[in-house]
């Protein structure tokens, strides 16, 4: 199970604190909640903070892609904060680096 707590640190900015195991089973709502605030809400600006979630499959990494582009075709931006290596790794294998060159900080846990 994978919670998430919204956050709004200032009025363009939308803070997404993942807490818990994000895999293929958790995805699907997850993917919902966030397109549902790139879509309907208009955040122009959403940082998905992984410090506290752990990103079990490639299944996590398409859900990233899938927000991105939704973010992007709003003229958003999106980050990428916490990942562990794991999840870097499969970000790098899945030959997705240079699609998220400018979005994923690479603090790693």
């Amino acid at each position: 199970m994978v919670k998430c707590q919204i956050n709004y640190p200032t009025p363009n900015l939308t803070v997404m604190e993942l807490d818990g195991r994000f895999d293929r089973n958790t995805a699907p709502q997850l993917r919902r909640d966030i397109l549902k605030l790139a879509r309907e809400k208009g955040a122009r600006e959403i940082e998905i903070n992984f410090s506290n979630a752990v990103c079990t499959d490639t299944c996590c990494i398409a859900v990233m892609v899938e927000i991105l582009r939704a973010v992007l075709k709003q003229g958003g931006r999106l980050k990428i904060s916490g990942i562990d290596d794991n999840t870097a790794r499969m970000i790098s294998l899945s030959q997705l680096d240079e699609i998220f060159k400018n979005v994923v900080v690479t603090d790693k846990k």
